[in-house]
């Protein structure tokens, strides 16, 4: 009987590692596309204040420049 019990809270300790993995690894990868983010909102800003560029224009060059997530962000 104490043999179950200590298999099942193995299995509980294990199985309880393995979600807290996988509901990480979403979060892995957010540092970088806020990075991302930060970085085409800063090329907006500029190409907006010095070139006067139309906004759909300065939109298609930076989902160019971008890969990715940040695509569809924008």
């Amino acid at each position: 009987m104490i043999f179950i019990k200590w298999v099942i809270l193995v299995l509980i300790f294990f199985i309880s590692c393995l979600i807290g993995f996988i509901l990480s690894n979403r979060y892995k990868t957010r540092v970088d596309e806020l990075k991302d983010m930060e970085c085409a909102l800063n090329i907006l800003k500029t190409k907006m204040q010095y070139t006067y560029e139309p906004l759909p224009d300065i939109f298609k060059e930076i989902e160019a420049s971008f890969k990715g997530n940040i695509r569809i962000n924008i």
